[in-house]
This record gives C-alpha cells, sequence and structure tokens, in this order.
C-alpha cells in the first residue's frame, strides 16, 4: 500500500506534462514567445531570455525579428537594434528559423523550459 500515488498527485503532474505539448507546433508565428541559440558570445543570453517574435521576412529562409524586453546586459547593446513594437521599446535582433529553439503562444510554458534547464529537470 506505501507505493499507492494519490489521485491529486497524479492528475497534478499529469497537468503539467500536458503544457509542453503547446511547443513548437507549426513554425513560428508573428506573436509568439521565442527562446533562441546563435553561435556567438550571445549564447547563453539568449538561451535564458525568452524572446518576442514581432513579424517575419519571407525570402530564401524565413528571417524572424525577435524582440527583447530592455534589459540586455550593456555590453551586448552593440549587438541588439533598438526599435518600437506597439509603444514598448524592445531591442532586437534577426534569427534563422534553425535559431529558434522552442516557440509558443504562451509565454508561461516557455518559462517552465527555462526552469527545467535552470535545474536540470
Amino acid at each position: 500500500m506505501k507505493y499507492l500515488i494519490k489521485l491529486e498527485s497524479f492528475t497534478e503532474s499529469k497537468t503539467y506534462i500536458k503544457t509542453f505539448e503547446k511547443i513548437n507546433i507549426g513554425s513560428p508565428k508573428k506573436g509568439d514567445w521565442v527562446i533562441c541559440n546563435e553561435e556567438s558570445n550571445l549564447k547563453n543570453f539568449l538561451n535564458n531570455n525568452i524572446g518576442f517574435c514581432y513579424g517575419y521576412k519571407e525570402r530564401d529562409e524565413y528571417k524572424y525579428r525577435v524582440g527583447y524586453p530592455d534589459n540586455i546586459p550593456r555590453n551586448f547593446e552593440n549587438k541588439f537594434n533598438r526599435t518600437l513594437y506597439n509603444g514598448e521599446n524592445l531591442m532586437a535582433r534577426i534569427f534563422s528559423k534553425s535559431e529558434i529553439l522552442y516557440w509558443s503562444k504562451d509565454k508561461n510554458e516557455l518559462e517552465a523550459i527555462l526552469a527545467s534547464n535552470k535545474y536540470n529537470l
């Protein structure tokens, strides 16, 4: 009897796992929250911060415009372009689809991924 799982804890964990089902569906779209990766000195910053996809260009390869809030470290500011989107100041960069690791309409889902990466879960 000591190995029995309470129904409450089972449904909670099931709900928690289901939140990841809405990540990386289709391709990133305008309005999605994203976590990016780039092979540069920005890699650690990009892997640990959530950006906002506010547009894309359709050319040889999709090029996504991703904005980050104004919390960029000073030594990285020259690597971003300052832009205004819906009345909010963003520090923006352009990424290809292969550089976008995760995307979702719900920012909370990406925050859960960052938390799980932080604690190696």
